[in-house]
């Protein structure tokens, strides 16, 4: 480690971290919570395993957090579906939220019978 300035990195950040983004919350957001800069989060990621690994979880929460919504606008017809689409795709690219074509799904050895192809009636 560099000398410099101490960290603001405490203990119980690796537990309210999780609580915070089980409310849908970003990372990036909990750093605007707690004070601190985007880098400072990606810093203690790195340098601290207890925090990285509770990073792991907050991010499934967060991810199931917003799964949940989805199902209510689909099941209650209330919001925007594309709107909650394209924030599923910004947030959960990495894990899976992207389109798909059959490129894609071939190029993956995955079967095209698993892929729903949405055609363009115009």
């Amino acid at each position: 480690m560099t000398a410099g300035r101490p960290s603001k990195y405490k203990e119980e950040y690796n537990q309210e971290v999780i609580d915070y983004m089980e409310q849908g919350y970003s990372k990036e957001a909990f750093a605007g919570k707690i004070g601190v800069s985007r880098r400072a989060i990606f810093r203690w990621i790195k340098r601290y395993p207890k925090f990285r690994h509770s990073i792991k979880i907050a991010e499934v929460k967060c991810q199931k957090f917003w799964e949940e919504l989805g199902l209510e606008i689909v099941l209650q017809g209330q919001g925007n579906p594309a709107v909650w689409i394209y924030n599923m795709k910004c947030r959960f690219g990495k894990y899976g939220w992207i389109d798909k074509t059959i490129t894609d799904v071939q190029s993956k050895g995955e079967k095209l019978e698993n892929l729903i192809v949405i055609k363009d009636g115009s």
